[in-house]
Order: C-alpha cells, then structure tokens, then sequence
C-alpha cells in the first residue's frame, strides 16, 4: 500500500491541490449568502442589546443626576453615539462622527436606519425628563468620495465577506431585523465580487502549486508516452497556462 502512494504522489498531490484550489474558489466566490446574512443579522441584534442598555442606563443617570464627562469614554469603547437634548436643544454629545450639526436637513434625532452623508446609522430615542437621549452606532461607511482612508465599509462590529449595499427595500432573502423580529433594512450584494488580497494570494499560491505538481508528473510520463501519443504533452501544458490566466 506504501509503495503504491510512493509511486503515485505526484499525480495524489497533483489532485490534491487541484481539489484544494477549486474548493477554494467556489468558496470565496460563492453567491449563497445565508450563513453570512445570519451571522450579521445576530452581530446586529447584539450591537442593538448594546444600545438599549446604554440607553438605559444613561437615561436613569439623567433622571436623577446631571450629564456625566464618563458618559465619553464608555460609549466609545462600545461604538455607540450619545446625543443629548434638552428642550430641543443638544447639549451633550460623545462623538463628531455623524455630522448632524452642519446640515440642518437631516431630520436627527430619529429612530430606526437613517442615512446621514458619511453612512447608515441605527439609532433609537429614549426620554429621561426634560431630556431625550438619542443613542446611535455606525451600521456602514456610505463616503460620496472613495479613497485609501475613505473606503464604504460596514463597521467592524458588522462584518460582512462580500460587497453590498444597503437598501431599503425588503429582500425575503437578505433581510435584516432588529430584536423584536421587525424590518430594518436589506442587503444588497454587488453583481461583481472582488477577492481580498489574503484570498487572491490564497487562490494564487494553491494554483501555481497544483499547476507545478502537474507540469513535474506530466513531465515524468512525458519518458513513458512514445510516439503518437507525445501531442498530449504540450496540450496539456496550454491549457494549464489558459486556467492560470482565467483564475
């Protein structure tokens, strides 16, 4: 049986990685997003749990106390915007991402998705007295402009591993919904995938190893094939060069 494997491989590691890049490809470029939306759909859930006890919690600060300067350093860690009001007028904010203080056109502080000028946000009102405490986090990047410090990105919490766009419009595969089962929004992905640079250096490595282990094992046979056969050899070899450059 050792003897057998022995002679064979080459060709066994030839297939081997043949398999390896294959399987590899369908996977990164699959268009079954089930799993990803589900895994995303239970980080957004979480990231919302966040929300309401921080919520919560500051609004029971408010009703018997004053703004806090902490209220600064503990939302950041969790990535939620604190903006408070008080009788329309805000008063105390933790963050300069969202610009909602330049462009008197955005109707904030609203609840559910809201779209500002640098991205989608999921925000929900809480009132606490003569307070309204608008909480918030970052669901996706949405930049007019793209560049090397801009790219439109969902946040870090809300990781997905292909392109997409958020819509509006319910899509009964690519819904996603909050804690208590309603529509939020959906997602979109993009009619072209790109590959991160980990999986292309991935994909490329795998090929060139399965395309080496084939040129040396064809090369073996190439002593053992005579006469009319040897036309398979260089066959061989172009296709081998016309998978390399479609892949």
């Amino acid at each position: 049986m050792i003897l057998k494997i022995k002679k064979y491989h080459i060709l066994l590691l030839s297939i081997a990685f043949s398999i390896a890049f294959i399987v590899l490809y369908f996977q990164i470029f699959s268009t079954n997003y089930s799993g990803a939306i589900r895994k995303f759909n239970n980080a957004f859930v979480q990231q919302e749990k966040n929300l309401d006890n921080v919520l919560r919690y500051r609004s029971e600060e408010l009703r018997y106390g004053q703004l806090k300067e902490q209220w600064n350093k503990v939302e950041k860690r969790k990535g939620i915007n604190i903006h408070a009001y008080h009788k329309d007028s805000l008063v105390f904010w933790n963050t300069n991402q969202l610009p909602i203080l330049r462009f008197a056109d955005i109707h904030f502080p609203s609840e559910g998705i809201i779209h500002l000028q640098n991205g989608w946000y999921y925000a929900k009102l809480i009132d606490a007295g003569d307070y309204k405490i608008c909480g918030s986090f970052l669901v996706k990047h949405d930049y007019s402009l793209k560049n090397k410090d801009l790219n439109n990105d969902f946040a870090d919490a809300l990781k997905l591993p292909f392109e997409s766009s958020i819509s509006l419009e319910e899509e009964e595969a690519m819904n996603i919904y909050d804690k208590k089962k309603h529509f939020v929004f959906s997602v979109t992905p993009s009619s072209e995938q790109t590959p991160t640079k980990e999986e292309s250096v991935v994909l490329l490595i795998s090929l060139l190893i399965a395309i080496a282990f084939w040129l040396y094992w064809l090369a073996e046979k190439r002593k053992k094939i005579k006469g009319k056969n040897q036309w398979l050899i260089p066959v061989a070899v172009i296709l081998f060069r016309l998978l390399s450059l479609q892949f």
